[in-house]
């Protein structure tokens, strides 16, 4: 019988990054192209509100770029596994 997703999500296995829709939103926006300001006069929101929003998402993927957001959700990347999620490192 198959784990239960929580397992293996913990386990060796990483889960692929769950966007809110809000996050989906914007994501699209950013594969566009777009600025803060852009995506947050297309979706009413403040171009502060959406730095926000792309500050999780970076955090969620791991990314340390918006570049690199893109290429892991294009690519379906998980995010990267550090010395912590290693169960044989200290």
């Amino acid at each position: 019988m198959s784990k239960p997703l929580a397992q293996r999500a913990a386990g060796t296995h990483r889960a692929r990054i769950v966007f809110t829709e809000r996050e989906a939103e914007i994501m699209a926006h950013l594969i566009a192209g777009a600025t803060n300001k852009q995506i947050g006069q297309s979706l009413g929101l403040s171009a502060h509100t959406v730095r926000d929003h792309v500050s999780r998402m970076l955090a969620k993927a791991d990314a340390k770029s918006r570049g690199e957001l893109i290429a892991r959700h294009m690519s379906g990347s998980p995010p990267r596994a550090t010395q912590a999620d290693d169960p044989g490192h200290p």
